[in-house]
């Protein structure tokens, strides 16, 4: 009896295992496309972690200390939001981002008390090539409907370029999404270790131009900037894998700031956001209604924003009424442009410090920096490159307040600790990189 009990008990764990991966594949893959599909499917990994049940099991996995460690930070994060809700006079809008916000709260906890050792290195490297995919299938469909739209309209130029190109969501969240994509073919061809289908080789050879094409045609400024730290990053790695070449590292370097110099300067706008935005930095213009421009318009949002958290220290204006203060300051400065677009702060380091004062951008920092020094320790590398594609996005976007940024900076995040905890574990861990 007590024999049954356990091949039972084992069959139901599998069982579980099995929807939560499916349910992690559908997600991986689903969020290049749409912001929608990931709140049913987070609330689907919570109902099946809470079915699931093995309590024992999962509170025994917490006194792993970093496992603990790491789930308290990501979760704290999110429950500061919650107490943010209780001082804002918003409370409509503070619910609506507690909802925008909550797989931040629900990825760690599913995904950092989930059992190991059913995740192996092919489980986790397909998760990583359903993205791969996606990320392939998303340009090729985005390429389709610009062309038909050229065609119909008779102009080639204007469909295939930024946000024309990009109609499933803003460019910048999907040069973000690319970024990481193009990351994994880099691992996959270069540093993984393991044989892989000729065919799937092929494959992604060929999504590395797709990729990098994509990216420079979305003219995302922070898109085209990442991209071109990641190449200069893999590339100075690759040179050195073997052996210090100091020389041919500074003919790289060399090579690098001049290709920066001629794209930055001497390619001609408006299909060069990135000259545009120099001009906007270096000879601002005197008023806001001046100037237009993406950048000309953070700049003027930035402080407006920094000013309206450096006022409400210290704990901030409450997680329902950032926009509502923006709005009412853009109206007191006669900034009719911003007014009329009622943008937020499009920087989440200020978005996070008018919410939650002191304490929200000491979160925000750690639920990253953290991770970030734990990846370099571990050599994590793709680890790496994903959080500073997020911390530098995070400086021209407000991410977090949007479901295609939260999707999946929350997803990623919590797969990409709960891996690299586990693989510095010497009783549970497989030996894979993420």
């Amino acid at each position: 009896m007590y024999f049954c009990r356990l091949i039972f008990m084992k069959k139901r764990k599998n069982i579980h295992f099995s929807i939560f991966y499916f349910l992690l594949i559908l997600a991986v893959g689903s969020i290049p496309f749409t912001k929608f599909l990931l709140l049913p499917i987070t609330l689907l990994l919570f109902l099946n972690f809470i079915v699931e049940g093995a309590w024992k099991e999962k509170l025994a996995r917490l006194k792993n200390p970093k496992v603990l460690f790491f789930m308290l930070l990501f979760v704290s994060f999110y429950l500061l939001y919650c107490i943010g809700l209780f001082y804002s006079s918003n409370w409509r809008t503070a619910l609506s981002s507690l909802e925008c916000k909550l797989i931040l709260f629900i990825a760690p906890i599913v995904i950092l008390s989930s059992d190991i050792s059913q995740f192996t290195q092919k489980k986790v490297h397909f998760l990583w090539k359903v993205f791969i995919f996606s990320s392939s299938l998303l340009i090729i469909t985005n390429l389709a409907i610009s062309l038909s739209e050229a065609i119909t309209f008779h102009n080639y130029k204007l469909f295939f370029f930024y946000s024309k190109l990009s109609h499933f969501m803003h460019p910048s969240y999907s040069a973000m999404h690319i970024t990481i994509a193009l990351a994994f073919s880099l691992y996959f061809l270069f540093f993984n270790k393991q044989a892989s289908p000729r065919w799937e080789t092929y494959f992604l050879y060929a999504t590395l131009p797709l990729f990098f094409i994509y990216i420079i045609l979305l003219q995302s400024k922070a898109g085209i900037l990442i991209l071109g730290f990641l190449i200069f990053i893999f590339t100075l790695f690759y040179i050195n894998r073997k052996k210090r070449y100091f020389f041919r590292s500074f003919i790289f370097i060399l090579a690098v700031l001049l290709a920066g110099y001629f794209v930055i300067f001497k390619f001609s706008a408006p299909f060069n956001r990135l000259h545009i935005a120099w001009e906007a930095i270096s000879t601002p213009k005197e008023g806001t209604e001046q100037a237009n421009d993406g950048t000309s318009l953070r700049l003027a949002v930035w402080q407006v924003s920094f000013d309206l958290g450096v006022k409400n220290l210290p704990f901030g204006v409450g997680t329902g009424d950032t926009n509502d203060e923006l709005v009412k300051r853009y109206r007191e400065d006669n900034m009719t442009y911003v007014l009329k677009k009622e943008l937020n702060a499009h920087n989440q380091y200020l978005q996070t410090f008018l919410a939650l004062g002191i304490l929200g951008i000491l979160l925000l920092l750690a639920h990253f920096i953290i991770p970030l020094i734990y990846a370099v320790k571990y050599r994590q590398w793709v680890y790496i490159i994903f959080i500073i594609t997020i911390l530098l996005n995070f400086l021209v976007e407000s991410m977090l307040e949007r479901r295609d940024g939260t999707n999946f900076i929350a997803i990623f995040n919590a797969l990409f600790c709960y891996l690299m905890i586990y693989k510095h574990d010497k009783e549970e861990a497989p030996s894979y990189v993420a």
